[in-house]
């Protein structure tokens, strides 16, 4: 391990899982059931990215809580929302370029771990899955934290129960919010975006990889 350009020691490694890790595309989930991308855009709009779904990722409802509440709704269409929903964790698929970096960061001795909202029914199930989350040493997941990011809590709950100091921790995410309020906690962070070359930004701060 190396320090960086701005005097720091990267000791520790902390991934987001959905933009990061697997892809997160609620609008394609919608796609394979309707036949117009503004249609599965519209339904995406409203259950993934609803109030509603906050209250699953925060463990406050469970999925056929949240599936018949959505169905309720929105009748007409519930058994498009049914099946997406359903099957949501099946259809993930993992960002093998992403992934692959975490595996050599493993291989080079940097302990990683997992912070993401996600609900935990479906983290259990996207664990179980895929075999690369046997690179992670521990997770805090908003569904059973019950705090989400971007709030101060969840981070420090984080810090706390895997016993690091936020001046040597690194956090990757794909939503800019999250990065801010990780840096407002001391942390590190890389805002993965869709075009985001991580192991140049890895490297940019002389994270060996």
């Amino acid at each position: 391990m190396k320090e960086t350009e701005e005097g720091v020691l990267i000791k520790n490694i902390v991934f987001d899982v959905g933009g990061v890790l697997l892809e997160y595309p609620p609008v394609d989930y919608y796609g394979r059931y309707v036949d117009s991308e503004e249609k599965a855009r519209e339904l995406a709009n409203k259950t993934f990215f609803s109030d509603d779904w906050e209250k699953l990722d925060r463990g406050l409802l469970e999925r056929r809580e949240i599936i018949r509440i959505f169905c309720d709704k929105y009748s007409d269409e519930s058994e498009t929302i049914r099946k997406a929903i359903g099957s949501w964790s099946k259809m993930m698929r993992p960002i093998e370029e992403n992934v692959e970096v975490a595996r050599e960061l493993d291989e080079a001795g940097y302990p990683l771990y997992i912070l993401s909202n996600y609900p935990s029914q479906g983290f259990s199930e996207v664990k179980e899955k895929f075999d690369f989350f046997e690179l992670f040493r521990d997770e805090v997941i908003s569904g059973e934290a019950t705090y989400i990011k971007p709030e101060d809590e969840i981070y420090q709950i984080m810090l706390q129960e895997f016993r690091l100091e936020p001046e040597h921790t690194l956090f990757i995410d794909d939503g800019k919010e999250n990065i801010e309020a990780a840096r407002e906690s001391g942390i590190y962070g890389i805002h993965c975006a869709g075009d985001t070359d991580l192991r140049r930004e890895l490297q940019r701060l002389n994270v060996s990889v």
